[in-house]
């Protein structure tokens, strides 16, 4: 709550500040909703702390066309008011911006070498001693082998333990026999390697730009998930409330430690924005959608601009009434807390579709990672089933917390 608390006290700040700015009489600046706890009064606006630490409002005088006052937000132009409903939006995405930038210059961004370079060699694996890092596999029972995926497919599909690697060490090539292990967990030989991963470092000026390449990249996943939800391709389960984000953050904190929690929290601040910018009634983005009518110089009844905000949002209550509780029904012990291994993950896995931020799961700090993007394509002609990965994603699902952590440190291993 916390969270969701500071996400839309950053929103309301940016209504406030403008309203400031363009002289509109702001009469209460809350943080929380319900009875007031305690407040001060400043310059005829009041500053509330109020008793349920969610949500918060910017009271701005004039809003009601019904009774004008001097100032007041109708009597202001039209490109003022604009910034005013604006400005929640823009706030919500500049402090996710800055959480990511943040992370991106304390601790830089993992990434991973999909080629078909030897990264690390697992202990006591079939590759130990014989493999070194660094290694280039050519090839693999005679299959060419030019990156990861390849590397994977072959492996995934041996039979035997007994496998021909032609690899490049010191610009020479050799053959090598290896003895592939079997995991019976998994119910497949392992030959026990990693791909590479590098740490890529950013300044400000760097990472002010991968930032916003980020930015725009969960943005794009928002908007996907939306259509999922608008094509019903959603189950009612997965849709979560503050409840379910409480649930959520808990998880991520847990899991992922408090870079995980800052990134996911950038992820709320942007899904914050891009809803509060939907051209919906009682929404930032109605609201700017009627003013955009005015400056197009199309007229629309006054009275009835209200009727529809008022009408949205009584339906808003209702929603949320519904999705909170969706979330209480829900809010039981994550089935995905028994899985002991990658056969269970695809029985609990092969009718969901998941968009995750990263992918990743961690049990009895064993890291049992799933396939990245890259490795669905193969994994699908192989088992037949439907996986979707998507590199970011703005959904907020609480089943699938458990995936949202710091980078992917590794894919499944080899």
């Amino acid at each position: 709550m916390i969270i969701l608390g500071i996400l839309i006290f950053v929103h309301e700040l940016g209504h406030f500040l403008t309203a400031k700015l363009f002289k509109m009489p702001v009469l209460e600046f809350a943080v929380g909703m319900g009875p007031k706890l305690f407040g001060i009064k400043r310059n005829d606006t009041e500053y509330n702390l109020r008793a349920i630490p969610f949500g918060g409002f910017v009271n701005i005088d004039g809003m009601d066309y019904n009774n004008p006052v001097e100032n007041g937000f109708n009597t202001k132009k039209t490109y003022e008011r604009f910034i005013v409903l604006f400005a929640g939006v823009f706030m919500n995405i500049l402090f996710a911006f800055i959480l990511i930038l943040g992370l991106f210059v304390a601790n830089g961004e993992e990434k991973i070498d999909y080629s078909n370079k030897v990264g690390s060699i697992e202990i006591e694996s079939a590759a130990e001693n014989i493999l070194e890092k660094g290694d280039l596999i050519l090839e693999i029972d005679n299959k060419e082998i030019q990156n990861w995926n390849d590397i994977f497919t072959v492996l995934s599909k041996k039979e035997t333990a007994n496998t021909c690697l032609l690899i490049e060490r010191n610009s020479k090539q050799m053959e090598i026999n290896v003895e592939l292990k079997y995991l019976d967990s998994e119910k497949r030989y392992l030959l026990g390697i990693s791909p590479n991963i590098q740490t890529v470092k950013y300044n400000i000026f760097s990472g002010s730009k991968r930032a916003a390449v980020q930015i725009k990249d969960i943005t794009i996943l928002i908007f996907k998930s939306l259509k999922m939800l608008i094509l019903g391709e959603v189950n009612r389960k997965d849709v979560s409330g503050p409840i379910g984000v409480l649930k959520v953050v808990k998880t991520v904190a847990k899991s992922g430690g408090i870079i995980s929690l800052l990134y996911f929290t950038a992820i709320i601040s942007i899904n914050l924005a891009i809803f509060n910018l939907l051209p919906l009634p009682a929404l930032d983005g109605g609201r700017i959608l009627f003013v955009i009518l005015e400056m197009l110089k199309i007229k629309v009844n006054k009275n009835t601009e209200e009727s529809i905000h008022r009408i949205g949002l009584i339906f808003f209550l209702i929603l949320l009434v519904f999705i909170t509780l969706n979330d209480v029904i829900n809010w039981k012990r994550d089935p995905l807390d028994s899985i002991k291994n990658e056969k269970e993950i695809e029985e609990v896995m092969e009718e969901r579709v998941i968009t995750a931020t990263e992918v990743e799961i961690e049990k009895n700090n064993d890291n049992i990672p799933l396939e990245n993007k890259n490795n669905t394509e193969n994994l699908n002609e192989e088992k037949n089933k439907e996986y979707k990965f998507e590199k970011n994603s703005g959904g907020i699902n609480e089943r699938y917390s458990k995936w949202i952590c710091k980078k992917i440190k590794s894919i499944r291993s080899s």
